[in-house]
């Protein structure tokens, strides 16, 4: 019976899989699956889109670990998009130490919107296409052909018809997949983009689109300049276990206190089952490095890419924008990021203390918002006017709300039903809170 279903599903899976529970219903058995180790066996590089880093594809690597895909085999690139110089040649060497790291001859590599450019750029030259044994492209431009010098690289090109940001289409002698309802951010990051990445790369269904909890698991993740994925020398980790409840730290002395490595990875660490942490980013004996406060929900799988974002010194592109942030000890600011999807009006629902930011003027699905940043301009009250400053970038926004630091308070997220609470640190000697969506 479930030879029957799985060869159904393979002619019918892009309509069926949009039938809530339909997939889950049909999985084969947890216990008999298997799959030829050779399909499990090339390294997969992943290449993040604009103003993104490498955990753009967090949640794609636990589902593929959770497929039996070995998470020694998953690599992200991280590159500055708003300087593209010798971008080709990076990617090259990157590509040649995970060849080398991996003893593989071949990489499959997957791009998301800029990423995407990127790697059909560097497929066009024979010696590079010769590393290349497949390539995915996620919601990037239309080429003429599948990538390689003479198109000779089997390319997945997956779009969706609701993409704010890049119009798809169809690529000529590539597997196409055009899917519905999807912004720009989710054709990276989808379970039904999974399930077609997947299918593409080994030949075969996976046993779940969803990420399998596991009862003990890691954490660890990279430390890089907000935007621009520049690294970040002599800062510190500092992780605490959080009341859900409150936001407020259970002991006052950190869980775990780490150093990044010279390319700014840390962990792995042990994980609690359910639950929530707060990850402070700081720089001793740097007056004008920014301290940064992450809060996440709680993880269910190994996640070796959690990304800590340090803001990047003033002189910068992102840097000249993010220096505008107070620094006001009268004051908390707030930036709430989604990890996942972009926050669209009439599509999801993003509140604060009350105040609903899911609203025309911050999240119209052609803005394509990932990140809102939070502060008052000085007269203490809360309008919800947009911030003119960050109207020139894609993907962020700000907003007028004020949060009051007179006394020590929690402040109260909601997004699509889920909750994060977080303190009401002050801006100016505490530092930038930042909750995560996942």
């Amino acid at each position: 019976m479930n030879f029957i279903i799985k060869k159904f599903l393979r002619v019918y899976t892009g309509y069926l899989l949009l039938i809530p529970g339909f997939f889950i219903a049909c999985q084969t058995d947890h216990a008999s699956f298997q799959l030829s180790s050779e399909r499990l066996s090339l390294p997969i590089v992943f290449v993040h889109g604009t103003l993104a880093s490498g955990d753009t594809y967090a949640t794609q690597f636990q589902r593929f670990s959770s497929n039996n895909y070995e998470e020694g085999l998953m690599f992200t690139y991280d590159w500055n998009t708003l300087n593209m110089a010798n971008s080709v040649g990076l990617l090259d060497n990157f590509v040649n130490s995970v060849l080398l790291k991996t003893g593989k001859s071949k990489v499959i590599l997957v791009g998301h919107s800029a990423g995407g450019t990127l790697i059909y750029n560097y497929c066009n030259d024979a010696l590079r296409a010769d590393k290349v044994d497949k390539y995915i492209q996620l919601g990037s431009n239309k080429q003429s052909k599948p990538a390689g010098n003479n198109g000779q690289i089997p390319t997945l090109n997956i779009w969706s018809t609701d993409d704010q940001v890049v119009s798809g289409d169809s690529i000529l002698g590539a597997v196409n997949v055009k899917l519905n309802a999807l912004d720009h951010y989710q054709i990276a990051t989808h379970s039904l983009v999974f399930i077609e990445m997947y299918k593409f790369i080994t030949g075969d269904l996976p046993q779940s689109n969803e990420i399998i909890p596991l009862n003990n698991c890691t954490l660890g993740g990279r430390v890089v300049s907000l935007g621009e994925n520049s690294l970040v020398s002599g800062a510190t980790v500092q992780i605490y276990e959080v009341d859900p409840t409150t936001g407020y730290r259970i002991n006052s002395v950190p869980d775990t206190t780490l150093v990044p490595d010279a390319n700014g990875w840390w962990g792995p660490v042990d994980a609690k089952k359910s639950a929530y942490y707060e990850f402070e980013l700081s720089k001793s004996g740097d007056p004008n490095f920014r301290v940064v406060h992450y809060y996440r929900e709680p993880v269910l799988r190994n996640n070796p890419w959690i990304y800590l974002r340090a803001f990047p010194p003033a002189g910068s592109t992102i840097g000249f924008l993010l220096n505008n942030l107070p620094k006001d000890d009268m004051q908390s600011v707030v930036a709430v990021f989604s990890s996942n999807q972009a926050i669209i009006n009439g599509r999801d629902l993003l509140k604060i203390d009350g105040y609903t930011l899911s609203i025309p003027s911050l999240t119209a699905a052609n803005q394509t918002t990932i990140a809102l940043f939070l502060y008052d301009e000085g007269d203490c009250k809360t309008s919800l006017d947009s911030k003119l400053i960050f109207s020139f970038l894609p993907f962020l926004k700000g907003a007028d709300v004020f949060f009051q630091t007179n006394t020590k308070a929690t402040i109260s997220l909601e997004f699509n039903g889920r909750n994060l609470n977080v303190p009401n640190w002050k801006s100016g000697s505490e530092g930038v809170i930042i909750p995560v969506f996942d």
